[in-house]
């Protein structure tokens, strides 16, 4: 579990909506995570794909679908093929966060 702090919060993009949260967060080059041995608070746990910021930049205004992509929005929680939920988050690929440890590291 991570801690992560330097976050701005948003409103969020109705053309692009992840999810029907009024609010989308935005991490920035002053974001930063520190990774909690121990929480506080227990609370349900979600699972992200997390790219680089200029990774993310370099796709902005391409029409290039990002890897793993169906073409449709679908539930983040979603990590079965025919779309069936199975409640649980979908699995992190390594390689997505490889580059971001081995940078911090």
């Amino acid at each position: 579990m991570y801690e992560f702090r330097g976050i701005d919060v948003a409103g969020s993009n109705s053309h692009v909506k992840v999810s029907d949260a009024p609010v989308s967060i935005c991490f920035t080059d002053h974001t930063s995570f520190v990774e909690v041995m121990e929480p506080t608070v227990n609370h349900p746990t979600e699972k992200f794909r997390l790219q680089m910021y200029d990774q993310l930049m370099a796709l902005a205004n391409t029409n290039v679908d990002l890897a793993g992509g169906r073409g449709e929005a679908s539930d983040p929680r979603d990590n079965s093929v025919d779309g069936s939920s199975t409640g649980e988050g979908a699995p992190v690929e390594e390689d997505w966060c490889s580059a971001e440890k081995t940078q911090n590291e």
